[in-house]
Order: structure tokens, then C-alpha cells, then sequence
């Protein structure tokens, strides 16, 4: 994919927790993220619990960054309503790189329902299923 990630999403440093849009369409998304040693969710070496989450935030926000983009259209603005089924097998350290993955599984009125899931070398870190409540 093409163009500079923040293009796609609101968030801009030191927040921004996806370097790479791999792939986008109407059904989800796949990030990449190389974790830097000055990372804000950096606790005792690794990429922390609430980075994964954000990391998989992020992910479903350039999915919808880079559809609305295609189609013209100003982007919602989302808010994680909730997290469910949260499971963490592993932090990824330092100068590690992951590829997360969003599917969106419904859509309810301005609720956004995803599941998405955080690898490293096939791998998985991270899994939950969030939803998202989006206004325009």
C-alpha cells in the first residue's frame, strides 16, 4: 500500500503504534510495527498489554482510514467501546517486529464490531474482539 500511515489514521506521534498498512478492504486490515526502544508502552523490555491493544486500535482505524481515502469520504472518528475475550500468550521486546490483523465481524448502527489478532513470526501474541463506536 502506498502513502504515509498517518495519512490513514488520527493518531500522530508519540502515539502512532502501526509503521506499514500491508493490505485493506472493506472486510479488515493487516499492519506491520517495528517496536522502538523509546516506545511509550515499553515496560521492562517489552511492548506492553495496552500497546498490543492500541496496535490492534490502530490497525481497524487505517483499515477505515484507507477505505473512506478510496472512496473520497472523511474518515469517523472511533472509540474503543470495548475489549472482550482479551488473551496475551507473549510481549514482543525491543526491536522486534509484528503484523496485526483486523477483521470486521459486524457492523451495528455506528458500532464497529472486530476481531483482531497480533503475530510475530506466525506466531500469536495477542487476540481480542473490540468494538468500536464511530461518528462522523
Amino acid at each position: 500500500m502506498t502513502g504515509i500511515i498517518t495519512d490513514y489514521i488520527p493518531q500522530r506521534e508519540p502515539i502512532v503504534m502501526i509503521d506499514n498498512l500491508v493490505s485493506a478492504s472493506e472486510e479488515g486490515a493487516t499492519t506491520q510495527y517495528h517496536i522502538k526502544e523509546n516506545n511509550i508502552f515499553i515496560t521492562d523490555g517489552h511492548f506492553n498489554e495496552s500497546g498490543l491493544i492500541e496496535n490492534i486500535a490502530q490497525t481497524a482505524a487505517a483499515q477505515a482510514g484507507y477505505i473512506c481515502r478510496q472512496k473520497n469520504v472523511a474518515p469517523p472518528v472511533g472509540f474503543i467501546a470495548s475489549i472482550n475475550a482479551l488473551e496475551v500468550y507473549a510481549l514482543p521486546v525491543i526491536n522486534s517486529s509484528v503484523e496485526t490483523t483486523v477483521t470486521i465481524t459486524n457492523r451495528v448502527f455506528d458500532v464497529v464490531i472486530i476481531e483482531g489478532d497480533v503475530k510475530q513470526h506466525e506466531e500469536i501474541l495477542c487476540r481480542c474482539k473490540m468494538k468500536i463506536f464511530t461518528q462522523s
